[in-house]
């Protein structure tokens, strides 16, 4: 089955292993207003990610897209203060981990 008959005719077992990533990318769309630009860059992965799933992958294996965890996980950090009431509406991801991220070689 190719990846365009995957998405025109989903099946169950299609749907439920993207439901959890999906419900996290929820969570993670919230943070991306309270990310750092250099943050907010990396995004861009997700479409390129999708792009090569749908020429050369099988959209069946969500581990196609464990790439873009570390992004998922930093703006869901990012989310924190919307979703706990924080008054504060900074980014809870520390920004010197950020840029030791964004300078490693």
């Amino acid at each position: 089955m190719t990846n365009t008959q995957q998405l025109l005719h989903p099946t169950a077992g299609l749907l439920t292993r993207y439901l959890a990533p999906a419900i996290w990318m929820g969570v993670a769309i919230l943070g991306y207003r309270h990310a750092p630009p250099a943050l907010r860059r990396t995004v861009i992965l997700l479409p390129l990610l999708a792009t090569t799933t749908f020429l050369y992958g099988q959209f069946h294996e969500v581990r196609q897209f464990d790439a873009f965890v570390p992004v998922m996980v930093a703006l869901i950090l990012c989310a924190l203060p919307d979703l706990t009431g924080s008054s504060s509406s900074s980014c809870a991801l520390p920004l010197s981990f950020l840029r030791h991220a964004m300078t490693r070689e």
